[in-house]
């Protein structure tokens, strides 16, 4: 049981409070016995971020600062741990792409990602637009086109998608991908090469929410989908495994029932 030490007089919805850090512990002490490198990225994030809603950027350990903080900063870590959204969410599998982040090949794209979704979070659109066009930067060198700047690195991708059979899913998008990214591409350019004033008036009419969703889409069918594959073929096979296929034998009772129909479609156990 959660108990708040008097010296700290809280006096702001006290039960809502207690409450909230009671779940904050568990998540914390759930996460502490996790041994893979996922649950402790997360772990590692949720200080950082205590940190900072506690005014504290020194290293700090939740458990012996958490009764210490305000009222606000328990209700912004309750938030970021259970409330808010985060780059995952503008993909489509979900679970898999979270994983195959975890990856090392993609940490560096992860974090690109990452970066933008926060700055349109925070409604910094001259750093959206120049963080997805460096997202796309990144997305088609680690798909190992070498061509030196932005523009021919999309040319190049464009005809792969027209000529290679592995990206047949794309062809009948071909020339509206080819737009999209040219036109982030080049309004990233122009942001970056523009007084604040006029990159502001130039982009405010641009949803760069769409734009990162639609980029995030094209990384899940191109790079991530071997390894989306991989995840997903891995968890089938264990369920597969953890699978009964004994045949139940019938009672005696239901073997006498006139109206028992036998071959009768039969549950399968897991």
């Amino acid at each position: 049981m959660v108990k708040i030490p008097e010296s700290y007089g809280r006096v702001i919805n006290p039960k809502n409070t207690i409450n909230k850090i009671k779940k904050i512990e568990s998540i914390i002490e759930y996460l502490q016995k996790q041994e893979s490198s996922k649950q402790h990225l997360f772990l590692q994030d949720y200080n950082i971020n205590f940190s900072v809603c506690n005014g504290n950027y020194d290293e700090i350990n939740i458990k012996d600062s958490i009764y210490k903080a305000s009222d606000d900063s328990i209700e912004n870590l309750y938030n970021y741990i259970f409330c808010q959204k985060n780059i995952i969410d503008f993909f489509e599998d979900k679970d898999e792409c979270l994983e195959v982040f975890n990856k090392e090949k993609f940490f560096d794209l992860k974090i690109l990602l990452d970066e933008c979704f926060n700055c349109i979070q925070s409604g910094n659109k001259l750093a959206t637009v120049i963080m997805i066009r460096s997202c796309i930067e990144k997305w088609l060198t680690d798909m190992e086109i070498t061509e030196k700047n932005n523009e021919k690195k999309i040319n190049d991708f464009i005809n792969q998608i027209e000529t290679d059979s592995k990206y047949n899913i794309l062809q009948s998008q071909s020339s509206n991908i080819e737009k999209l990214l040219h036109l982030c591409r080049e309004n990233g350019n122009h942001v970056a090469h523009s007084r604040i004033k006029e990159a502001q008036e130039y982009i405010k009419n641009y949803c760069l929410e769409t734009s990162l969703k639609l980029l995030c889409k094209l990384i899940e069918i191109t790079i991530l989908k071997e390894d989306i594959m991989e995840i997903k073929n891995k968890n089938q096979a264990e369920k597969i495994k953890n699978m009964q296929f004994d045949i139940k034998k019938l009672g005696t009772e239901q073997n006498n029932n006139k109206n028992f129909v036998d071959n009768a479609d039969d549950e399968i156990f897991f």
